[in-house]
């Protein structure tokens, strides 16, 4: 692996960025034109609930790809693979069976569920089954990254976000409803990952994927995935139940205003997981051959390089916000105002940092506290949402979720990382705390002096400015680590 295939690798993950913002820009204004405030609001919480479903591949796929990244023999690599799909076809099976079971249950007893209107009903149901039998599939995507070839599974990933927006249009010009676009876009998301399988079989190199079944022990993936499935149930509370708190606390007006907020800085966090996607083959590779110096050097730079990404992202869509909601969607009625863009702003840099930590001990299946401090995250961001939400409205969930992320994984982690036996280096806290302090200090004098309120040019100054100031510091106060790592991807 050289640092070509970084730069390929980087580049059309960084290229996918770009398309699916473009995509993003277009759908959600003709989305919220066609369907209205609220039912766009319904249809977000919708997605949302059925976002929760994730936990029904129990952690599987990213154990498959850590463990192929970590191995270099191909009948190893060849049985994983076909474990891992056979494992996911039987929760599958499973899952459909129980889910429906579940739904008509809920649908006879359940009060709840009969307050919604048919179409709603109806299409909750379609997406769950779709996306339940998109599961065993998702295994594709661990051979493209294990193989650093990552820049197959972001076209695969860029057609997902293609089909969604073709089927919204699809939907307008046929004036359907939200059970036609479940139909279409669930038929052709699921033929997209059966597409993407098959390719993953022929890169692979496997002429005969079954006979090496038996080469490995389901336990071996098993063990790895229940802990990561663990550790996502906590990330999924932390990612994935905002708009649910928004909606039964406030209304779903509210949930259009917040998610189109979350909207924008998570295109930061899609490059944040882009990023890990390359990087990954590297850490398993470094940990494999025992070489602590260059995965050390290469963990140092992640922790430098990502939150300077989440700084400038953080800073830009503060400041520009409120523009960038009437360019976009020609009023200013979902723009949630000052302080909720930068507490998701905040957020984005604390995750950032949080991701880079958890990458590391994910991909080398160093998960036992990982799940711990996850799990205790959750709970942390569910308590302090419900209780803002009701306090200070929208912007107290996320105030919530900064608070749920930055007091528990952001002091827990680099102390785990420093304890666990297996690592053999010390997480660079001088220079970690140094950076982060000098971020918030800088974009808490932004907040205090209302820099967002300033004249279009006065912003871009404060932006331009505040950049190169970032940019500057980071340079000198890590100039020796990032010659290294430089060093190290030329050989």
């Amino acid at each position: 692996m050289r640092s070509k295939n970084i730069l390929i690798n980087l580049g059309s993950s960084y290229a996918h960025i770009v398309l699916s913002v473009g995509m993003n820009i277009l759908y959600i204004p003709i989305a919220l034109h066609y369907l209205g405030t609220e039912r766009y609001g319904t249809w977000i919480v919708l997605q949302t609930m059925v976002s929760f479903l994730t936990i029904a591949n129990f952690g599987i796929p990213t154990a498959v790809t850590n463990l192929l990244a970590q191995s270099n023999q191909d009948i190893e690599k060849g049985g994983l693979f076909l474990k891992g799909f056979k494992i996911l076809s039987y929760i599958c099976f499973a899952l459909l069976l129980v889910g429906m079971l579940f739904f008509f249950g809920a649908l006879t007893f359940s009060t709840w569920l009969n307050n919604f209107t048919n179409e709603i009903r109806l299409s909750s149901l379609i997406l769950m089954a779709f996306f339940i039998l998109r599961v065993p599939f998702q295994i594709s995507s661990s051979v493209f990254i294990a193989e650093n070839k990552v820049y197959i599974s972001k076209i695969f990933e860029f057609a997902s976000i293609l089909v969604n927006f073709l089927s919204l249009i699809v939907l307008i010009y046929f004036k359907e409803d939200l059970v036609f676009l479940s139909i279409l876009s669930g038929c052709s998301l699921l033929l997209i990952n059966i597409i993407s399988f098959i390719i993953a079989v022929k890169i692979s190199k496997i002429d005969n994927i079954f006979r090496f079944e038996n080469n490995v022990k389901a336990v071996t993936i098993y063990k790895p995935g229940l802990s990561l499935f663990a550790a996502g149930m906590g990330s999924l509370i932390v990612w994935n139940t905002d708009n649910i708190i928004v909606s039964r606390y406030l209304d779903f007006q509210q949930v259009a205003v917040y998610s189109t907020a979350f909207r924008l800085f998570s295109f930061s966090f899609m490059a944040f997981g882009l990023f890990f996607g390359v990087i990954i083959p590297y850490y398993g590779r470094y940990f494999r051959e025992k070489n602590w110096i260059k995965l050390e050097r290469f963990f140092t730079f992640n922790i430098i390089a990502i939150p300077f990404i989440a700084v400038c992202v953080w800073l830009i869509g503060w400041l520009f916000a409120k523009d960038i909601i009437f360019l976009w969607l020609g009023d200013y009625k979902l723009y949630g105002g000052s302080l909720l863009y930068f507490f998701l702003g905040a957020y984005g840099l604390v995750f950032a940092c949080v991701c880079v930590m958890s990458n590391l001990l994910t991909t080398l299946n160093l998960l036992k506290g990982l799940v711990y401090i996850t799990i205790f995250e959750a709970i942390v961001n569910l308590i302090a949402s419900v209780a803002l939400v009701q306090t200070i409205g929208v912007e107290g969930v996320a105030l919530g979720t900064l608070i749920g992320t930055m007091s528990v994984p952001l002091i827990f982690l680099p102390i785990f990382i420093n304890k666990n036996h297996v690592l053999q280096f010390i997480f660079p806290h001088n220079k970690f705390i140094t950076s982060f302090a000098f971020y918030i200090i800088m974009m808490l004098i932004l907040y205090f002096i209302n820099a967002n309120e300033y004249q279009f040019t006065g912003k871009l100054l404060f932006a331009s400015t505040y950049i190169l100031l970032f940019g500057f510091f980071q340079y000198f106060l890590n100039k020796k680590v990032l010659k290294e790592v430089i060093d190290l991807l030329k050989n």
